[in-house]
């Protein structure tokens, strides 16, 4: 059996505090907050490099495909046989 006797106890759930109004949040804090979400934005939005990172990833993906279509054709050299 498993001893449960030092384990911790059960965690209270923390109540969030309210929104504060947009307004009410002073420039200097929210320049930061603006720098992270731009750097973000900037790594998750398509960009040159990215896109062609995924083009190259689809045409590696296509001729694995290609070839592995290529090699069950040379191999077998027929269709397999249908199944009812």
């Amino acid at each position: 059996m498993v001893d449960n006797q030092g384990c911790s106890p059960a965690l209270e759930p923390v109540p969030t505090p309210p929104n504060p109004d947009p307004s009410s949040i002073s420039q200097e804090a929210w320049d930061p907050l603006e720098a992270a979400a731009g750097a973000v934005v900037a790594r998750i939005q398509p960009n040159p490099p990215s896109e062609d990172r995924r083009a190259a990833v689809i045409a590696y993906v296509q001729h694995l495909l290609r070839n592995a279509q290529l090699y069950h054709l040379k191999d077998n050299g027929d269709f397999p046989p249908l199944s009812s």
